[in-house]
């Protein structure tokens, strides 16, 4: 196997780990959520977060949560050109999973690993 399809692989491989503990990390989520007050600081105001922080919340790189964006799978805001990713919003994207969007995606990048026509 090339490193660069063994490389690809372990990535894809990865991300499917990681929305599969998503899923089973839902109930512990939701339990921050209501704690926090759903996605609203002390003062009852919606969080913003930075794309790391974003990231660092979801247990993902900050690149993944601006693909995210990027495909319009979760919804970014911007003040100026800082990307800003509200709190509330991530939760229910993490909820939600990513399934139907992982599966697409994961199914596009093998095809086009082993050069498949979809």
């Amino acid at each position: 196997m090339s490193d660069s399809l063994e490389d690809n692989l372990r990535r894809i491989l990865q991300e499917v780990v990681c929305a599969e503990l998503q899923e089973t990390l839902a109930p512990l989520l939701a339990q921050f959520d209501n704690a926090e007050g759903r996605g609203h600081g002390p003062t009852g105001k919606q969080v913003f977060l930075m794309p790391e922080e974003a990231a660092a919340f979801a247990r993902v790189q900050p690149t993944t949560v601006r693909a995210w964006v990027s495909r319009g799978e979760l919804p970014g805001h911007y003040a100026g050109r800082h990307l800003r990713i509200r709190r509330d919003e991530l939760v229910e994207y993490m909820r939600r999973g990513r399934k139907a969007s992982a599966a697409h995606h994961d199914s596009q990048r093998i095809n086009e690993i082993l050069g498949e026509e979809p």
